[in-house]
């Protein structure tokens, strides 16, 4: 009653050929009877066969490995801070590369081979609690945007929150990040008050004049 379990093979010759054949669970009882079975085969031997199959592990992606990352025209070789396993991923600031962009780098580990994926990476903004520092006259304060300036935009402001002295605008200005501003159109109340004048005594002095000739 008992069988063999995996496949057993039986080589033997036939009319001058090397032949093989393959039992599967074959009774133990039938083996010796296998040559009557076969009619003709002389059996040479038998042979007990196990399949393996080989199990490679992935490579991991170590410390030493670099890979070039490109943001914004600038390239740097980055690299990443611990041993990835294959299909692990670590990200990176976009600034690492370009200081000037924000956003993550996506650094990848793909059967011992690193990848980089900087998709996501943008022209950084100017935030509302950015601030700089801008002196009217006798004046100092500091000047923040009202909210979020996206890069190459502006902001518009009123001159006189910094000197209440001061009448026009001033222009905020957002570069990949960096926050400037122009106040070439400020200008202090008493220079309007003095070319006001200046405009006044020129129109009443024509009048006066006038009216002495008379």
């Amino acid at each position: 009653g008992a069988t063999i379990s995996s496949q057993s093979v039986a080589w033997g010759r036939h009319r001058g050929r090397l032949s093989m054949h393959v039992f599967s669970n074959v009774p133990l009882g039938s083996v010796r009877r296998w040559p009557e079975r076969c009619s003709g085969v002389h059996m040479k031997a038998i042979l007990v066969l196990t399949v393996v199959r080989p199990c490679v592990a992935p490579v991991p992606c170590g410390t030493a490995l670099k890979i070039n990352v490109e943001v914004g025209g600038e390239t740097r070789a980055l690299g990443i801070s611990q041993a990835l396993e294959h299909g692990e991923a670590e990200d990176r600031n976009c600034d690492a590369v370009n200081v000037g962009w924000m956003g993550l780098i996506v650094l990848g580990c793909d059967e011992g081979f690193l990848n980089a994926t900087a998709e996501d990476c943008e022209p950084k903004v100017c935030p509302s609690y950015d601030a700089l520092t801008l002196s009217l006259g006798d004046q100092t304060a500091s000047v923040m945007p009202r909210e979020t300036i996206a890069h190459l935009g502006t902001e518009v402001r009123l001159c006189r929150i910094v000197n209440p002295l001061y009448r026009g605008v001033m222009t905020l200005y957002c570069n990949f990040g960096a926050l400037t501003v122009d106040a070439s159109e400020c200008e202090a109340v008493w220079d309007q008050l003095e070319d006001r004048s200046i405009r006044h005594a020129s129109l009443c002095e024509g009048p006066s004049m006038h009216a002495s000739r008379l």
